[in-house]
Order: C-alpha cells, then structure tokens, then sequence
C-alpha cells in the first residue's frame, strides 16, 4: 500500500520538470532532502510545497497502559443540578496525530515518521481524570479530518478516556483539517443534552482547510456558543508541519499553544480544574 506521499512526491517531480511549481493538495505532505543528506519532509500549503522539515530522533516513551471502555448509552434521567456534557473536538491529521509508534505500515527509517500529540494526549486524558464527573454527566468525542466524525457518540462521561481516541493507526492517511464543520457538529450535538452545564474543549493545530473563510465562520460559531452557554476550551499543538496561523482565537479566546507533546498534560489539567 502506498503512503499518501508517494504520489505526490510522484506529482511535484513530473511538475517541475515542466518549469513551474509543483502543484498539490492541501495539507498533503511530501519527503525532501535535508542538510544532514537524511531525508525530511515538506507539507502543501496553497498549492505549493512548504519547507523542508526534519525530524529530529523520536525519542522512546513509555506505553499507556488502555482502561476498559464502556457502551455508549445515554444516562436518564440527568442529575440537572450538577451534571456537565463535555464534547471534545480533536484534528484527525496523520502528521499531526503522530505516526511513528502504531503504524506497521512505516519502517523505523521512513522519512515521513513524525511523533505527534495523540499518546501524550491519551495519557492526559486518563492521568487527568477526563472521564469523572457529577452523575449524569455526558461526553462525547468528534474528530475531523476531511469531515467531521463522530467517534464516540454522546453517552456516559466515563466512556472519554485515553482508549476512546483510539490508535495512530486509526488516524493514518488522514490529511484534511475541517475545522469549522468538527466545531459546528459539536454545537449541534451539546444543543440536544439537557445538563446544568457545557463544555466544548478543542485540541487541534489552529488551522482549517481555509483559514480565510474560516475566520467569519468562526466568529458565528462563538456567538452560538454564547447562546447554548457553552464554555469553550482550547489546545493548539504545532506539530512539525503545521503551518503558523493560530485562527481558533475567533471563537474560543481561552486557547493554550503548546509545541510539546509532553505539554499537553498540564494543559489538559487546567481545563479539568477550571470545568469542576
């Protein structure tokens, strides 16, 4: 099976033989050569490759020990005096999910290997104890890649643990970035629940397919989270190919930057503290 860049290094080399700049599709990424003569890799940014990335050694971390999930049934009735529904919004991008310990498919020397934020996150979520709450508390998880997914339907808050968000794996050859609809999604579906309270919480790299039309969208989607009274969390992890823009501050003001992996545990235990 062909990795996603394959074809487009195929395509940007038949480009510029022709003179012109090799055109791609955004967000697709791309081996090029760096300085050190190991291969990195470049990301498709408006119809162009970016510049050239390379990674440094991934460093070995230590295995999550995974939780027994749980069915994803909706509690009634809700305790309304305390109760809380959280929706967690997460980008499905390969390079920025990380690829470089659960997929089979890249060897170890595979230039197109990136660690990313998804083990750090899955053991923030479990050390953080993202899964408590007062009875009849809900959660669900969404992720967007191309489009929006709804991948842990809204039931038990228990059901949101570290296992919930699944494995590299699963998120491998994903390359899209649709924000705006993954948000627009989880309003919809915290407007259905009948709990004291909301919570939107979105961990992402701060960018959409387009980030120019993105930005109005947002600012409507800030107003309808004012209207459910939704209290909205950010964390934006820049990965090694992310582009620069940060636009989730034209919705959710309270955005913590991390470019750690291993920061996001701490910031995902100030949402927690801030939401109990």
């Amino acid at each position: 099976m062909w990795h996603p860049a394959a074809w487009i290094m195929w395509l940007a080399v038949a480009v510029s033989c022709g003179g012109s700049k090799p055109m791609c599709t955004q967000r697709q990424s791309s081996t090029c050569a760096c300085p050190s003569g190991a291969n990195g890799a470049q990301v498709c940014s408006n119809g162009a490759f970016g510049p050239c990335t390379c990674s440094a050694p991934v460093e070995t971390r230590t295995s999550l020990a995974e939780d027994e999930g749980a069915t994803a049934v909706v509690v009634s009735p809700v305790d309304k005096s305390s109760s809380v529904s959280i929706a967690l919004v997460m980008n499905a991008w390969e390079m920025w999910i990380g690829n470089d310990k659960e997929v089979p498919e890249l060897k170890a020397d595979d230039p197109m290997r990136f660690p990313g934020i998804l083990i750090d996150l899955r053991a923030a979520l479990d050390k953080n104890r993202m899964s408590s709450g007062p009875p009849g508390s809900l959660g669900m998880v969404i992720t967007f890649g191309d489009k929006p997914v709804i991948r842990v339907p809204m039931g038990p808050l228990a059901n949101i643990t570290g296992k919930s968000l699944g494995s590299q794996k699963d998120y491998f050859g994903e390359t899209g970035v649709e924000l705006v609809s993954g948000l627009r999604l989880a309003l919809s579906e915290l407007a259905k629940v009948q709990t004291a309270r909301r919570v939107l919480i979105v961990v992402c790299d701060g960018n959409d397919t387009n980030n120019d039309a993105a930005m109005a969208e947002l600012a409507k989607l800030k107003k309808k989270a004012a209207q459910l009274d939704v209290q909205t969390f950010a964390i934006v992890y820049k990965a090694p190919l992310s582009a620069d823009p940060n636009i989730l501050p034209a919705m959710i003001p309270d955005t913590t930057v991390i470019t750690s992996g291993r920061d996001v545990d701490s910031a995902v235990a100030a949402i927690v503290a801030k939401i109990k």
